[in-house]
C-alpha cells in the first residue's frame, strides 16, 4: 500500500502510536501528529520515510488561518 498516507493525530503515544507502528510494517506513509517534538522524532526514526508535525507548533495557527 505504498501509495496510501495516513494523517495519525496523537502519534507519540498509547493507541496513536501503536498504530503507526503497524500502518508503518504494512507499507503506509505516515504523517505523524503530536505535541512531543522528542517523541514525534523518536518515532520518525523507527518509522523511516515519515514526515512528522508538531500540533503546538506557531505554524500551525498561521497555516489554519491561510485556509
Amino acid at each position: 500500500m505504498s501509495s496510501a498516507l495516513c494523517v495519525l493525530t496523537g502519534a507519540t503515544g498509547g493507541i496513536g502510536q501503536a498504530i503507526a507502528k503497524a500502518l508503518y510494517a504494512k507499507g503506509w506513509k505516515l504523517l505523524l501528529v503530536g505535541r512531543n517534538t522528542q517523541d514525534l522524532e523518536k518515532l520518525s526514526r523507527e518509522c523511516p520515510d515519515s514526515e512528522i508535525f508538531n500540533s503546538t507548533s506557531p505554524s500551525l495557527k498561521t497555516s489554519l488561518n491561510s485556509v
